[in-house]
């Protein structure tokens, strides 16, 4: 094979969105003769791409899933056949120039290493700054230039000569973890005979990506690329000769890296650095020429342990600022700045806070109202105007103004209220802001207000009434409304142990719902941290620890839920990052021994836990259980909360994680669980079941079962079980998409309209395996097997298929009806795999019938599974109209985010949401989500909430299947937009006739065309599709009879 001049290395994960840019890039540079490697490790749609670029030019190659950055170079670069190596990041870009410049100089220069400058690049070009080094010499020797040691350690932008690389056993770092490019970039540094600066920019760094790897690394990644970096210089015994440079760059990435990291992270970084640094000769020689900064942080590593340092730079700190003072006032000026901060110092033998006093009133402010505001203008009237109705007026309200771009300013200076105080914000952020207020605050008790939320009329006036006859409580919420987006009632605990257990475990309080004890707070010196993106969490975290928290039983706030609420937009970090404060907690209040990537156990809002396998649950469960036994035991020890209350909060604490699943025996899952769980959770212990094997045996005892089945707290006649049909509909789903619930309780009423004389016994998703060799005990051959109808027949949800292929081979004696599903199966290698799969099992089965709920779906059922009887039937949610007669207003919008199957671009998206904020009408938001998974005792509330939602507005706009049926069944007009499949045109079908269904695709100049139809709507006619069900039961009755004659 001819040799390349130069193999590009790409190392790709998750960057979909900006990798054609990049290999773009690549394809167009000026020297042709190149080689370019795409080490793909997903997902999918990454992989795809590359495949495009496959069999568009023949210079591209393929490595597929390396399983690291490191992986991804060492892998590549075993195939490579180019004279050089160049790596580029995949969300970065080139110079179209960049690799010939880079080629010619390393020929010109018989170069091992050619380094080329590169720009610092933003969205906004009028950002970008660059670098190209030019206080040094063009053919660099590092041992005389130590100082660019510290320069950006980055493998991009350069080429190396391969032979260089091979000769040198120069390889990457193969763990997967951040800045495992740094050891590299050291090693070729001091080993290449000849390194090239070439002071030039010509790549391009991306800043503005945020899944970036330096902004979501490890605490310890940093500080185990300069351990392996050292080591390097070690072996290659050239540390003594690089010592000083090596210790000016170690401490500046340490200090970058120190700097980066929130409060929890710097104690885990600064114990693991104090070690590293004791192997550095810190002597004065090495030191010299060091920063201040960095040097300060060495010597603080190598004497003090993390808490030690921070009090003595605290002391330092106050007595620079007590002497600064004095300076400009002496006594009365260093009195009057600390007792802003609410400090009672007993030095000067002043009670605490009469500075606070208000000149122009006898009456100080009992409650100190503490909004932070910025950009607020458009819900921030709502916000001020709920809290100047309190019925409770004995209040100052402090707006912590933060330098607005928007006209937030003058609508707060549009109120004469002299109650309102207006203070200049610094711009650093929510917490800052915070602070500053309560700071400047007066009053006993201090409130919490957000400028986008709501308070009741009566919220100052019962939390005050509570504070002050309950003095022992220092922290206080209440029960908060979710509006907007979401709706539902957040109701955190009430009575203090559980308010307080409930803390460890997650932040169950309202944030603008609390009102708390401003003198226990500053004598506990407790203030929100500003290095946390959770910094109420943390600030409830360390309270409980040292006051007690409760709350009133009673809604008191409104809680906004939008697409512009700061945390909708990071909600997978915030989540994780919630785990980890309430794994902290664990670790600190019980003494109780975790690593830290075990913060999954307490992963609430995006609980993993129903994404498991039924093994990987039942793993969780055991060490959940395991974790609580051991909590209970230490509480008895230290009585963090009362021993008789912990056994209580630890069960809430199980069905928040795991629902009402008992896989282990767990002492802290509910004991009843519905009557066919409870039949079930009876059988599942073997001594039981030889009594139930007994009683069965018993057949004209009824008096006896009966008798036996109370004994275990069975509300369960015998009949029931034995001279019933039985219909078992599998399948059924708990996680929080309310569409998917909207089919359960359909195919229930169904079931209950057309098969009265059967008993219906509801099998869960993730229940079959734990329960299949049970029920074929109870199960006839007169009883049917229905799977809840759907999205998810196919290789996109491959475990329900692979549910359903099982449930289809374990019941071969009894009909299977397959309710209205769409099937897609992926044109790939694994769809035809799944599709085989699939058709042995289904084409197996002597008494089958599948209903599609599209015709493209019924094409795929005949292709993919001829031999398969299938029909046409519509979904069947929309068996049952919402007959409820609700007056109409405002706009409804349920569309997905662009990223999740939406079928539109992002322009797209972004000139739809343009188009939506200029109707003259107030928009309500929802994802037709739940904000927890549905558990079958609330489900029938939840979708009949949601669908008086939908009944309540005078049209919607969506792109959901659910959200188009949702408006069809209460009657609802609704402009229609293109999803990521065929599903939604294909259910317009149906919808013939039915004027007040707008479909515009992904038109979206079209929109305000169809805003225009909607109005002008005379009537509202819609077709009905109660004859498709009728004749769906009457197919069922007759497949089933046949089953029975054979």
């Amino acid at each position: 094979m001819q040799m390349s001049k130069i193999s590009i290395i790409l190392p790709i994960y998750n960057v979909e969105k900006y990798l054609k840019r990049c290999v773009d890039s690549i394809l167009n540079q000026t020297i042709e003769d190149i080689e370019i490697i795409l080490a793909t490790d997903g997902p999918e749609s990454c992989d795809k791409i590359c495949e495009e670029y496959v069999t568009k030019d023949n210079r591209v190659k393929i490595v597929s899933h390396p399983g690291s950055y490191g992986k991804a170079f060492n892998k590549s670069f075993e195939i490579a056949n180019g004279e050089y190596i160049g790596i580029v990041e995949t969300d970065d870009w080139c110079d179209n120039s960049m690799f010939e410049k880079l080629y010619n100089k390393a020929k010109e220069n018989d170069a091992d290493v050619v380094k080329c400058g590169f720009y610092f690049a933003y969205d906004d070009e009028n950002k970008n700054t660059f670098e190209v080094w030019d206080e040094y010499n063009e053919n660099l020797d590092i041992f005389e230039n130590q100082k660019f040691l510290a320069s950006q350690p980055s493998v991009w932008s350069c080429i190396y000569k391969k032979d260089f690389l091979t000769k040198n056993n120069i390889k990457m770092i193969e763990d997967r973890m951040a800045f495992i490019d740094a050891p590299f970039h050291y090693e070729t540094l001091y080993k290449a005979d000849k390194y090239v600066l070439l002071k030039e920019p010509l790549y391009y760094y991306y800043q503005d990506n945020e899944n970036q790897t330096v902004r979501n690394v490890k605490p310890l990644d940093g500080l185990k690329a300069e351990k392996y970096a050292l080591d390097k210089i070690k072996e290659s015994n050239n540390f003594e000769k690089l010592q000083k440079g090596f210790i000016n760059s170690t401490s500046l990435h340490l200090l970058w890296n120190y700097k980066r990291l929130k409060f929890k992270d710097k104690i885990t970084f600064w114990k693991n650095a104090r070690e590293y640094v004791k192997t550095l000769p810190l002597d004065k020689e090495n030191c010299k020429g060091l920063e201040k900064e960095q040097r300060k942080l060495l010597l603080d590593l190598k004497k003090y342990n993390f808490y030690s340092m921070l009090i003595i730079n605290l002391i330092k700190n106050i007595l620079s600022f007590i002497f600064s003072i004095k300076n400009k006032g002496g006594k009365k000026g260093i009195y009057k700045q600390i007792t802003i901060f609410g400090i009672k110092l007993k030095f000067f033998h002043k009670p605490f806070g009469n500075q606070f006093i208000d000149k122009k009133s006898n009456q100080k402010p009992l409650v100190s109202v503490v909004m932070p505001v910025y950009n607020s203008e458009k819900y921030i009237k709502e916000a001020i105007d709920s809290i100047l109705a309190q019925t409770y007026s004995n209040f100052e309200f402090i707006i912590v103004y933060d330098k607005s771009t928007d006209k937030t300013l003058d609508i707060i200076k549009s109120y004469q209220d002299e109650r309102i105080k207006i203070i200049n914000g610094d711009n650093k952020g929510l917490a800052a802001a915070l602070n500053k207020g309560i700071l400047y605050s007066k009053g006993k008790y201090i409130a919490r207000m957000d400028s986008d939320d709501i308070s009741l009329p009566k919220r100052f006036e019962k939390q005050v009434d509570y504070l002050e006859n309950n003095p022992e409580i220092s922290l206080l919420g209440s029960w908060q409304e979710h509006f907007g987006n979401e709706n539902n009632i957040h109701k955190p605990q009430a009575e203090p142990d559980f308010a307080k257990m409930m803390l460890v475990f997650g932040c169950d309080f309202c944030h603008s719902t609390v009102m708390f004890n401003r003198l226990a707070f500053m004598q506990n010196f407790l203030l929100y941290p500003t290095n946390s993106i959770q910094e109420d969490y943390e600030l409830w975290s360390k309270a409980i620890g040292v006051i007690k928290a409760a709350n009133i039983p009673e809604v008191l706030g409104r809680y906004r839920v939008s697409g512009e609420n700061i945390t909708n937009n990071k909600t997978d970090e915030l989540d994780s990052y919630e785990a980890k404060i309430a794994l902290n907690n664990i670790k600190k209040y019980f003494k109780i021994n975790l690593d830290d990537e075990k913060y999954y156990l307490t992963q609430r809002r995006n609980n993993p836990y129903w994404q498991m396998s039924k093994d990987d649950r039942i793993a969780y469960q055991k060490e959940l259980k395991d974790l609580y036994l051991k909590i209970e035991k230490q509480n008895k020890k230290i009585k963090f909360i009362n021993p008789n209350n912990m056994h209580e909060a630890l069960k809430k604490s199980w069905r928040l994680t795991c629902g009402d699943e008992n896989f282990v025996c767990s002492k802290y899952a509910p004991p009843y669980r519905g009557d066919f769980e409870e039949f079930m959770f009876m059988m599942e212990n073997v001594y039981i079941l030889k009594i139930v094997e007994k009683i069965f045996s018993i057949a004209t005892s009824n008096n006896g079962t009966h008798k036996v089945l109370t004994i275990f707290g069975l509300k369960l006649k015998w009949k029931r079980w034995t001279n019933k049909k039985k219909i078992f509909l599998f399948g059924i789903a708990t996680h929080n998409n309310i569409g998917d619930s909207a089919i359960t309780e359909a195919e229930l009423y169904f079931a209950k309209k057309y098969f009265k004389d059967y008993e219906i016994i509801e099998v869960p998703l993730y229940e079959y395996d734990n329960y299949i060799e049970l029920i074929k005990k109870i199960c006839t051959k007169d009883d049917m097997i229905w799977t809840s109808g759907g999205g998810n027949l196919g290789n996109r949800y491959l475990f329900e298929e692979e549910q359903r292929r099982k449930l289809v081979n374990d019941f071969k004696d009894n009909s299977i009806f397959i309710f209205p599903q769409s099937i897609y199966f992926s044109e790939d290698e694994n769809g035809a795999k799944e599709i085989k799969a699939s058709n042995a099992a289904y084409e197996s089965h002597k008494s089958l019938l599948l209903f599609a709920r599209d015709e493209k779906s019924l094409d795929n059922a005949k292709k993919y599974f001829p031999n398969v009887e299938s029909m046409l039937f519509p979904d069947i949610v929309c068996l049952k109209r919402y007959e409820k007669k609700i007056k109409r207003k405002d706009i409804l919008v349920c569309i997905r985010d662009v990223d999740d199957e939406s079928g539109l671009t992002q322009e797209q998206y972004d000139l739809l949401f343009k188009y939506i904020k200029t109707l003259n009408a107030k928009i309500d938001y929802t994802k037709n989500l739940h904000s927890a998974d549905i558990h079958p005792s609330i489900r029938k509330k939840v979708v009949e909430k949601q669908l008086e939602n939908f009944a309540k507005h005078k049209f919607v706009i969506t792109d959901r299947l659910h959200g188009l049926i949702f408006s069809y069944i209460t009657n609802t007009p609704v402009i229609v937009i293109k999803s990521l499949d065929h599903k939604i045109p294909e259910f317009m079908k149906f919808l013939n006739g039915w004027d007040g269904a707008i479909y515009i695709g992904d038109n979206i100049e079209e929109f305000n065309d169809a805003v225009n139809k909607i109005a002008s709507l005379k009537s509202k006619k819609y077709p009905n599709l109660n004859e498709y069900f009728d004749k769906m039961a009457r197919i069922i009755e007759q497949k089933k009879g046949k089953n029975s004659d054979r």
